[in-house]
């Protein structure tokens, strides 16, 4: 992600490692606007890492995808004419192609939670382009844990949340 705030905002240039989302862009234009947003929103302002905090977030999530049967989702009707053909014709399928699964990256770490296939680990450092899955080693375990654990508090985080306004009916 590349940012250049106005001019009065504190920034370090660099290549930053600290972990983002894109759910952290409303928050940083809010905070850089002077307003405060009006719904429930899950991102962080960005303006202290601009500014050369090295660390953002402990943890960055990822999730997307389907449960069998719901059809609402597929986005059936397009044809091999459409220019979104190669990806819409595997959303139609009924593998896993297109089901739920939830990503968390923890520093050097990045764990992939699937709901009908299996889970996923590696080590980012060791193994840039995840090719061997360290989910199912034992010496991984602790890491496997520690990565669950993150993901349980994210959902207590992010889900069910609270209405802003009373519903009248």
């Amino acid at each position: 992600m590349l940012i250049k705030p106005a001019k009065g905002v504190p920034v370090k240039p660099r290549i930053s490692k600290a972990q983002v989302e894109l759910v952290d862009i409303p928050a940083t234009v809010a905070e850089l606007g002077g307003f405060d947003l009006s719904y429930t929103q899950f991102g962080k302002s960005l303006l202290a890492s601009v500014a050369g905090a090295e660390e953002h977030k402990d943890a960055v999530f990822c999730e997307g995808g389907r449960i069998h049967g719901e059809t609402q989702a597929m986005e059936s009707g397009h044809g091999p004419e459409s220019p979104y053909w190669p990806r819409l014709s595997t959303q139609c399928s009924e593998g896993p192609e297109h089901t739920k699964a939830l990503m968390c990256r923890m520093g050097k770490y990045k764990y992939t939670m699937r709901l009908y296939e299996q889970d996923e680990l590696y080590d980012l450092e060791q193994d840039p382009m995840e090719i061997k899955n360290l989910a199912e080693l034992p010496e991984y375990q602790e890491v496997l844990v520690k990565m669950q654990q993150r993901i349980t508090r994210f959902y207590m985080e992010t889900t069910d949340f609270v209405p802003n306004k009373r519903d009248k009916r």
